[in-house]
């Protein structure tokens, strides 16, 4: 039986014809394309739709552009991953510009969602959870897509792709909370502050500070109200009438945090600067720092004991209130705030050598990227199976996937000389993971190590300055 191909006559002349460019390039790659760059991605566009070749010294004469100007052009293009630059294998110079959909690219199936605005093309999810028109790459948790709402409300437009991933990064990489980021924006836009930049900087330092819900970061913030009522008093002793710098608070800051002095041992030596010509915070810093040279280096005024949770602040000896340090216990000699700090420097530094060692592992065994990249898109899935049947049984078949996919990553790093838990998070202490406090709330056995490594670290630190 014979076989029948179709074909429709295509219109002879080009520009009778009409060029069909995605809203998405137009919203978010041509505003900040240079103008040559654009002329080119136009015409090129142009062309390519009617299967037409175009040879440089034409693009050169019609552009009013250099060759290498053409090729930079091209190359900005290629970057952004908006065209790809095939050439011939004849080494003859000859390349072919494919252009990439952009809504393919993003959000799958090309032109499936039709969506107004990015985060209503990444929220196109249906009950189960399963993507409506776009693929599973691209699939967003719910959370993700309340956040992505809520910044259009207050900025008053849409959000742009470059905005999203910077929420996203704040979640998935930061690991700030969705509740967390969220009161950023509101508190940010009550501030009238609504650049993503600045509310996702807010919203990490509220991270780093160890706020986990909107509680701990109403607590951070009354905290820093007091401690702005510290700076004023502290200048109304002294008879400043300047404003703050940032290394005024910062010199204040210190007192308390990292030579662990009281808000009442603060004001009592600005008080000691009485009948002085000039008093300033570097002379109350000098007389602070006396008192703690005269107590053998940087140390608690209170004794350390206790945990986190229970607030406990007696002495050895059992006795509440203030107690004179045991200078014997290496965790008096730091004040809590140098403590956690070098506990934040050695989880960063964790993470640092396994970006290290999964930088080194990806460029020798190429296929490792490929293993992190399903690995990544196998955890973003199990968040968005719902508790039907068919949702845990997905959420099953996915951490069998991961399983195999962990088993298939220490076999190929045993295969090519590596320890298998090469790209495991090292902590120095497993117990706590190198935070000092176990899970159920108590101070964790490596404090005394931890603490004199503190001790020397801050020490390093403060020569270098």
């Amino acid at each position: 039986m014979a076989t029948i191909s179709f074909e429709k006559d295509k219109e002879k002349d080009i520009y009778l014809c009409s060029t069909s460019v995605e809203n998405f390039v137009i919203n978010e790659f041509i505003p900040v394309a240079p103008a040559g760059a654009i002329k080119l991605y136009l015409l090129g566009l142009m062309y390519a739709e009617q299967e037409m070749p175009m040879d440089t010294e034409k693009l050169s004469r019609v552009l009013r552009m250099t060759p290498d100007e053409i090729d930079e052009a091209w190359d900005y293009w290629v970057s952004l991953g908006v065209v790809r630059k095939n050439y011939d294998l004849e080494g003859s110079g000859n390349y072919r510009i494919v252009f990439i959909s952009q809504i393919e690219r993003f959000f799958g199936k090309k032109k499936a969602s039709a969506a107004k605005s990015p985060s209503q093309a990444a929220g196109a999810l249906n009950a189960s959870g399963a993507a409506s028109g776009t693929s599973e790459e691209q699939l967003i948790d719910r959370e993700l897509r309340g956040l992505y709402d809520h910044y259009e409300a207050v900025a008053g437009r849409t959000i742009s792709m470059k905005e999203m991933k910077m929420i996203a990064d704040a979640v998935k990489q930061f690991l700030v909370s969705p509740d967390v980021f969220d009161y950023a924006i509101k508190y940010c836009a009550e501030k009238e502050k609504t650049g993503i930049e600045y509310i996702a900087t807010v919203a990490r330092n509220w991270k780093k500070e160890g706020c986990s819900d909107i509680v701990q970061v109403r607590e951070l913030l009354d905290r820093n109200s007091r401690r702005r009522e510290l700076y004023q008093r502290v200048f109304r002793e002294l008879g400043f009438r300047r404003a703050r710098t940032p290394g005024d608070e910062e010199m204040m800051d210190r007192w308390l945090d990292e030579y662990g002095f009281t808000e009442n041992e603060v004001i009592e030596a600005c008080r000691k600067t009485a009948g002085k010509r000039d008093p300033s915070l570097n002379y109350v810093n000098a007389i602070l720092e006396n008192q703690i040279l005269e107590k053998g280096g940087i140390k608690l005024p209170k004794a350390y004991g206790g945990s986190p949770a229970s607030g406990n602040r007696k002495g050895r000896g059992g006795q509440g209130g203030e107690s004179k340090p045991d200078l014997s216990d290496p965790r008096q000699r730091i004040s809590r705030d140098v403590l956690e700090r070098y506990y934040r420097w050695l989880r960063d530094e964790s993470v640092k050598n396994l970006e290290k060692h999964r930088t080194e592992i990806e460029e020798r065994i190429p296929a490792m990227k490929y293993i992190r990249d399903k690995e990544e898109e196998a955890r973003r899935l199990l968040i968005t199976f719902g508790n039907s049947e068919e949702g845990r049984a997905k959420r099953q078949e996915t951490r069998e996937l991961l399983h195999q996919l962990a088993q298939e990553r220490r076999n190929l790093l045993r295969s090519n000389g590596y320890p298998e838990d090469y790209l495991d998070l090292k902590h120095k202490c497993n117990e706590c993971r190198d935070t000092g406090v176990l899970e159920d709330g108590r101070f964790c056995s490596c404090q005394t190590a931890r603490s004199e490594e503190a001790y020397e670290w801050y020490q390093k630190r403060q020569e270098k300055k």
